[in-house]
């Protein structure tokens, strides 16, 4: 009997499904990591109530909203995108998780030509960053999905497109499946109207 035939068709089934697996697991990996970004502990900040009445609170950062200043010293995780108000002389922040650089980042309160892109600014600081020197007020412009780093997580969470290998080892499963269910239907209809016995 031949089994060089279904043993090649077995491996290449398996190694379809090995790489969807790798791939599914490297996306799972990353979301993992941009969720620990987030800053666990509690973040004083000031709100205004509903008759315009100051709040001073020290809240989850996950019920931040846009329009809330907050206080931030070093060794903080930024809770969100920031626009920075006012900062101690030498602030850094460290912006690795986001851009790849090591070097600490310096931060001001001075407003950036139109023609910066966000992640040069100097005046604004990123969830997921984290304060290395000095203090800051800042206000938030960006929470959740809607900060720099979530856009980054729904890029990872949205569908994945398939390679071009992918597509076509897809398309030979396929057909393989297709062609072994016609050859085992027909040769169970042959046997089962075969006179001689088997």
């Amino acid at each position: 009997a031949d089994y060089g035939t279904p043993i090649i068709l077995s491996l290449v089934i398996v190694m379809a499904a090995l790489l969807q697996w790798h791939a599914e697991q490297q996306a799972e990996d990353q979301m993992a990591a941009l969720q620990k970004m987030q800053a666990v502990s509690k973040v004083p900040c000031v709100r205004s109530d509903s008759k315009g009445q100051r709040l001073d609170l020290e809240l989850d950062p996950t019920l931040l909203v846009p329009g809330d200043v907050v206080f931030l010293a070093a060794g903080d995780r930024i809770p969100a995108d920031v626009r920075i108000l006012h900062c101690t002389d030498g602030m850094e922040v460290d912006n690795s998780a986001l851009t790849g650089e090591s070097m600490p980042e310096p931060r001001h309160t001075k407003t950036e030509a139109a023609t910066c892109s966000p992640t040069e600014a100097r005046n604004l600081a990123f969830f997921g960053t984290t304060v290395l020197k000095g203090n800051a007020t800042c206000i938030v412009h960006a929470t959740a999905d809607n900060t720099f780093l979530g856009k980054i997580a729904q890029g990872i969470k949205s569908s994945r497109v398939k390679s071009t290998l992918e597509y076509q080892i897809e398309h030979f499963i396929h057909i393989i499946a297709v062609v072994a269910i016609v050859v085992g239907a027909l040769s169970l209809a042959a046997n089962l109207m075969s006179p001689v016995k088997r």
